[in-house]
């Protein structure tokens, strides 16, 4: 780390990442195997991505019913489903 001539702020230098090394260190490809049933996670589709009225927001009409389908299948199959937002991911890691 240095500090830049002149301001009050640290820069951090560091080397690009290639796609390989930057998943390794993230611990992403690694086996995990399976559990003894399937469970239905859905991540991230808040009010802020499918209003769009809001500044990140678009037009996922046909997500959300997709998504809602998903929900209602998983619940006739007693399947377990679970919507997290990236900050309640964030909290479990």
């Amino acid at each position: 780390m240095s500090l830049d001539s002149g301001r009050k702020h640290a820069i951090v230098e560091q080397e690009p990442l290639n796609g390989t090394k930057f998943f390794a260190q993230r611990r992403f490809g690694l086996r995990i195997g399976f559990g003894e049933r399937a469970a239905l996670f859905i991540i991230d589709l808040a009010k802020a991505f499918t209003n769009q009225k809001a500044m990140l927001g678009a037009n996922l009409d046909k997500a959300i019913v997709a998504t809602k389908r998903l929900f209602e299948a998983a619940h006739t199959r007693r399947m377990p489903s679970h919507r997290l937002s990236t900050h309640q991911i964030r909290r479990l890691l």
